[in-house]
């Protein structure tokens, strides 16, 4: 791996790392549910003992936060 290569993942990760960040600990949890397990809104729901409604909402803000965050990037 070049230096140029391993500097990319490095910046990446800790743009990632800022944006999870940022998030409430229940968007967190959700978002990263939803991403990394693949995990339905509908399931996520059960697993938490949350309404899907609340599962959604806090998706949508974690989603936002990433989306002005990528934005603000150069």
């Amino acid at each position: 791996m070049s230096a140029e290569q391993h500097h990319l993942i490095i910046d990446t990760l800790l743009q990632i790392e800022q944006m999870l960040d940022e998030m409430s600990e229940r968007g967190r949890h959700i978002f990263l549910l939803a991403q990394l397990d693949g995990l339905s809104f509908a399931e996520i729901s059960r697993r938490l003992n949350v309404s899907v409604p609340t599962v959604r909402k806090h998706f949508i803000r974690a989603m936002t936060q990433c989306l002005l965050l990528l934005e603000d990037s150069p």
